[in-house]
């Protein structure tokens, strides 16, 4: 190893809920505004400034773009982005599987990115609706579509 300070590789705790159940009831689901899309290049291609998730996938790279992106040729997917609004740590285990199970269960592809304070639930942009109405029903709460307005159901 060359001269200088050694590089300090110790990580820290994630931050956030650990417990399952804890995480579900606080679960609170977010569209964002927009239909997204993903768009593949050749392994080592610069995204552009507008990608809101760059993926490498070795070979190619995968970015998520807004469909009204100028780098949205050949998009795949247009989808819904979902915000999952609970404070879940990286190291909580069960929500990723219990919001695609749930999605499953009615049929409503998900595709989930992971970010450090928020997972992420992109879904076909005509099921968003119900895909909210899903994950909020995880945490036992109704989407105001569901039933009347400030209505909340334990699951």
């Amino acid at each position: 190893m060359g001269k200088g300070k050694a590089r300090d590789t110790r990580s820290v705790p994630a931050p956030g809920e650990l417990d399952l159940d804890t995480i579900l009831d606080g679960l609170g689901v977010e569209r964002r505004p927009g239909v997204y899309g993903y768009v593949a290049a050749p392994a080592g291609t610069a995204p552009p400034s507008d990608a809101l998730a760059v993926i490498d996938e070795g070979a190619e790279v995968c970015w998520v773009l807004p469909v009204d992106s100028p780098a949205a040729t050949d998009l795949v997917f247009p989808c819904a982005w979902l915000t999952l609004r609970v404070a879940s740590s990286l190291d909580a285990v069960g929500l990723t599987a219990a919001c695609a199970s749930a999605l499953a269960a009615r049929a409503i592809p998900a595709n989930i990115i992971a970010g450090l304070r928020h997972d992420h639930v992109l879904v076909p942009d005509e099921r968003a609706a119900e895909a909210i109405a899903v994950l909020r029903a995880l945490g036992g709460r109704v989407d105001a579509a569901d039933g009347p307005p400030g209505t909340e159901r334990r699951a």
